[in-house]
């Protein structure tokens, strides 16, 4: 027999039986009604294999669990913070430019109550009808209720 059949052979033998092993358990009822379970089947009654209806116990799931804990409690690498710091000053940008909006639409729809002139970028006079003056108005109103926290109902 030459060596490197005896060594496949060694290897075979060694890792199929282990591939091989199933746990097997019945489940049987006696004589008086009571339900025994057993890795043997039992030579005087008749007895279910109920192997395949059993779900793995002792598995051991904790690599699983520490990659979880890994995700949640890693530290954050220094582009993950440039990242945040940069989206951060993004939103306080957007944040300063609504309110400014928001602070010239109040302005000028103060400006729009009562009697109004409006002027031309020359000085002249510029003569508006009321509803002129009243979809103006409504134009700031929106700009507001846009651009304003909490303006949803502040007509």
């Amino acid at each position: 027999m030459s060596t490197r059949l005896l060594i496949t052979t060694a290897v075979l033998l060694v890792l199929l039986p282990g591939a091989a092993i199933k746990a097997e358990v019945y489940r049987w009822v006696d004589d008086q009604g009571r339900v025994h379970y057993s890795d043997k089947r039992p030579s005087q009654a008749e007895a279910e294999d109920i192997s395949d209806d059993l779900k793995p116990v002792n598995v051991d799931e904790s690599n699983r669990e520490r990659t979880k804990m890994e995700r949640l409690f890693r530290k954050k690498t220094d582009a993950e913070l440039a990242h945040e710091q940069q989206q951060q000053q993004q939103q306080q940008l957007q944040r300063q430019k609504h309110e400014n909006q928001c602070e010239r639409a109040r302005r000028a729809l103060k400006g729009m109550q009562g009697r109004v002139v409006f002027r031309r970028a020359d000085g002249s006079e510029e003569v508006v009808s009321e509803k002129e003056r009243e979809r103006r108005a409504e134009a700031f109103r929106q700009q507001i209720q846009q651009h304003c926290p909490g303006a949803a109902n502040s007509r």
